[in-house]
C-alpha cells in the first residue's frame, strides 16, 4: 500500500533551487551527455485532482560537445507499484511505439517520479475551428482506442488487484462527497449511488476473469498527439490499477462527450465517443467484446456519477461555475444507463 498523501512531502519538488541541486548531483545518471547543468525552473500545476502534484521542469544544460539545450521533464506523485509497472511498460513498448513517457527517477521516500515530457498536444489544445481539428479528432480517437487496447492486453505484473471491499469503500467515499452537497441534487445522487453499488456487485465484481491492467483515469486530457510521428502517447499514471477494462472505456467516452459539448458543437453529429468504442472493440477477442458490451452501462453510470459529484463539490467549479445543462446531461446519462440495464 502507498503512504498517505501529505502536501509537505512534495513541497521540495516545486522548489527550483532544490531541484537544481538535485539535477546537478545526479547529472551523470539523468543527463549522460551533459557537461554542466546551468539552471532549472519548476512550475507546479494546480489541477482539479486533490492529490495531484504535477510539476513541470525546464533544465538548461551544456552538453559535452558544447551545445546548450533545454530539457523538459515532468514530475508527479505515484506509488512504487505504479512505478514498477510504468518502467515495465516503457521497457516493453520503448520509444519507438510512443506509448508511455520514459520514467527517469523515482523518490521512494516520497512516492514521486520524474519522467520525460511527451511532445505533442491534447485534444483540448487542438485548433478551435476548421477542418484541421476534425481531422485531429478522427485520427486521435481511433489511435487512442488502439493504444489503450494494447495496454489492456499487457500482463499486469506488480499491480494490486482491487478487492470487493476496496471497491465498496471507493463507492462509499464517493457517497460521502454526495452528502456534502447542499443542493437539490443531493438526493438524486444518493439514490443513484445506492443503485450503482448494487449493479457493481451484480455485473462487475464477479467477473474477474476479464480484469486487467487499466489506466484508471483515461481521458482526452491524458492523451498526447504528436503530428510528426502521427501517433499518440498516454500520460498521468497515478491511478494505475488492476480492474475491469470497461472502466477506462466509459471514462474516455464520457470525458470526450463533455469536451465536445463544451467547445465543438459542429463535431457532435460525428459521434466520436461511439467511434472510439467501435475502434476499441475491433481490437478485442470475441469474449472480451461481449463482456465490454455487457458491463459498459454500469461503468458509464459510474463515470457520470463521479463527474457529477466533482462538479458539485470541487472548489474549482464552485469558483468558476459550471453550466447547468452539462450537469443535467450527466444525470441524463445515469438515468439512460439504468434503463438499459433493466431492459
Amino acid at each position: 500500500m502507498s503512504r498517505a498523501y501529505k502536501k509537505s512531502d512534495y513541497k521540495r519538488f516545486t522548489d527550483a533551487a532544490y531541484m537544481l541541486e538535485f539535477f546537478r548531483s545526479h547529472k551523470m545518471r539523468l543527463f549522460p551527455r551533459a557537461y554542466r547543468v546551468v539552471s532549472a525552473t519548476a512550475d507546479y500545476q494546480r489541477g482539479l485532482a486533490a492529490e495531484s502534484y504535477l510539476t513541470r521542469y525546464r533544465v538548461n544544460i551544456i552538453q559535452k560537445n558544447g551545445l546548450e539545450v533545454d530539457i523538459k521533464l515532468r514530475g508527479n506523485r505515484t506509488s512504487i507499484q505504479t512505478y514498477k509497472v510504468w518502467r515495465y511498460l516503457w521497457q516493453t513498448f520503448g520509444v519507438a511505439h510512443y506509448t508511455v513517457p520514459k520514467p527517469i527517477y523515482f523518490f521512494p521516500e516520497a512516492n514521486f517520479v520524474l519522467y520525460a515530457k511527451f511532445l505533442g498536444r491534447t485534444l483540448r489544445d487542438f485548433p478551435q475551428v476548421g477542418r484541421e481539428r476534425e481531422l485531429h479528432f478522427k485520427c486521435v480517437v481511433a489511435l487512442s482506442a488502439k493504444k489503450i487496447a494494447a495496454l489492456h492486453g499487457m500482463h499486469a505484473r506488480y499491480l494490486h488487484q482491487r478487492t470487493k471491499a476496496e471497491e465498496h469503500a471507493s463507492l462509499r467515499k464517493l457517497a460521502r462527497k454526495v452528502r456534502e452537497v447542499r443542493t437539490r441534487d443531493a438526493r438524486r445522487l444518493e439514490r443513484a449511488m445506492e443503485t450503482l453499488e448494487e449493479l457493481m456487485d451484480a455485473y462487475v465484481l464477479n467477473s474477474r476473469q476479464f480484469w486487467t491492467y487499466v489506466h484508471g483515469d483515461f481521458q482526452p486530457s491524458n492523451v498526447i498527439y504528436n503530428r510528426n510521428t502521427q501517433n499518440v502517447g498516454i500520460i498521468d499514471f497515478a491511478t494505475f490499477q488492476y480492474f475491469h477494462p470497461a472502466h477506462d472505456i466509459a471514462n474516455f467516452m464520457l470525458q470526450l462527450e463533455m469536451l465536445l459539448t463544451s467547445y465543438a458543437e459542429e463535431l457532435l453529429p460525428k459521434n466520436y465517443p461511439k467511434k472510439f468504442l467501435y475502434s476499441y472493440l475491433a481490437e478485442c477477442a470475441p469474449d472480451v467484446r461481449q463482456e465490454i458490451k455487457r458491463v459498459l452501462p454500469v461503468f458509464l453510470m459510474r463515470s457520470a456519477l463521479d463527474m457529477a459529484v466533482i462538479r458539485l463539490t470541487s472548489p474549482y467549479y464552485k469558483q468558476h461555475g459550471d453550466p447547468r445543462k452539462r450537469l443535467e446531461k450527466l444525470f441524463g446519462i445515469v438515468a439512460e444507463q439504468k434503463v438499459k440495464l433493466k431492459a
